[in-house]
């Protein structure tokens, strides 16, 4: 709840009273987003609000696959965006982060938004070795299709020169 301006503390508790503790789940206290998963699993038609960047979407996507849920199918996941360059969102059409606007009508926005589907892929790593094939266990790793670069590289470059 550091990043994008410190606001998540301030949206994890304005989403605990517009749509109830119950269904608010803090992925650093639970150690990932699997709890709320898992809870929700057999849940049709779920619609996951993943609040923070590209990181925070894309630990709720690999846990989404981890689990296989059941309907994953129709599962939906929208982005507040609360991260520094909320590449994921910008692309999924939330923009680029919460400005701390009311937070009603984001919510309501979420619930009626169009989904989009988000080309995923993953990437099988083989090492050779001159005399044949190597054993190594290299992790393999699912990537979501948003590509951006160039601009955003030194926007951001720019920001972090002040640290």
């Amino acid at each position: 709840m550091a990043s994008g301006g410190l606001q998540g503390q301030v949206v994890f508790d304005q989403l605990k009273v517009q749509i109830g503790e119950e269904n608010v789940y803090d992925l650093v206290k639970d150690r990932g987003p699997q709890k709320g998963l898992t809870e929700n699993q057999h849940v049709r038609n779920l619609r996951i609000i993943a609040c923070g960047g590209d990181g925070t979407v894309g630990w709720v996507l690999s846990a989404l696959d981890t689990l296989q849920m059941q309907y994953m199918d129709f599962v939906s996941v929208g982005v507040i965006p609360l991260g520094t360059g909320n590449d994921m969102a910008r692309f999924l059409g939330w923009g680029v982060g919460y400005r701390g606007e009311a937070l009603a009508p984001v919510i309501q926005s979420l619930g009626r938004a169009e989904t989009r589907l988000l080309d995923r892929w993953n990437i099988d790593i083989q090492a050779t070795l001159n005399s044949g094939t190597a054993s190594l266990k290299i992790p393999q790793p699912v990537f979501n299709n948003y590509l951006s670069f160039g601009a955003d590289a030194q926007i951001i470059f720019f920001i972090n020169s002040f640290d």
